[in-house]
């Protein structure tokens, strides 16, 4: 069963037609199930460093901000979980699959939570934050939302490195023999069209400054080869 969210859907409606559409040119579920193998590689890890990270406790509640298909939910094994996305095709999607765990999905804007103050125990927000366009609104809610004691985890991707990788990619026409064999074919740049930011751990840090402060940094797939960023937070009170 997926609710909606009465907050603002019916007014940014142009909002919501611009991510449905990139949810269908960029399809998450494709991208989780179809990809490239050493993509896949890369998101199963990232899935089980947030699973990992979050360490979550049988009766702890975990919000999702930004579910999609729920194929980070999928790996949940405690706690109940809410996810929200925007897209509702994504969530249908996620509705119909079978998961360890009780959920609930709900439709709504990352930015407008329809959640009351300090009611989640573990909130996280994975490669989520640079489709947005005012994603210190969706750090702001994170805060608002998230108990005392509780964690909130944000993975974002390192733009600036993905980039060099595609170039070179590119440059060696490997790029070619990529998509000739997966289902899945990878933009060339994203930027400027669904990630409406391009992020570094510079920006994500600037981000986070004002309402939580940095526990641990893990990158993915490791610290040479840094594709992805996982943070670690705690809440900061003013």
């Amino acid at each position: 069963m997926i609710r909606t969210s009465a907050k603002s859907l019916g007014e940014n409606l142009d909002i919501r037609t611009w991510n449905d559409k990139m949810a269908d040119k960029y399809n998450p579920e494709l991208y989780h199930k179809k990809s490239f193998f050493v993509i896949r590689l890369i998101e199963k890890l990232r899935a089980h460093s947030v699973l990992e990270l979050l360490a979550v406790k049988d009766k702890e509640q975990v919000l999702d901000i930004g579910c999609g298909a729920g194929n980070i939910m999928e790996y949940f094994s405690r706690g109940r979980l809410f996810g929200i996305d925007l897209c509702k095709h994504l969530l249908m999607a996620a509705s119909q699959k079978k998961y360890k765990v009780p959920l609930c999905f709900i439709q709504s804007f990352a930015e407008e939570l329809p959640f009351k103050s300090s009611v989640f125990d573990k909130v996280y927000c994975s490669e989520v934050i640079e489709h947005i366009k005012e994603p210190h609104l969706v750090i702001k809610e994170a805060q608002r939302v998230m108990r005392e004691d509780g964690y909130f985890i944000v993975s974002i991707p390192n733009e600036g490195f993905i980039n060099f990788i595609k170039t070179l990619l590119r440059l060696l026409f490997l790029d070619r023999i990529i998509n000739s064999i997966s289902t899945y074919k990878y933009a060339i740049d994203m930027v400027g069209e669904w990630h409406l930011h391009k992020f570094s751990l510079e920006y994500i840090e600037n981000l986070l400054e004002g309402s939580f402060y940095i526990k641990i940094i893990r990158y993915i797939p490791f610290r040479v080869f840094p594709l992805q960023i996982v943070l670690v937070c705690r809440k900061k009170y003013s």
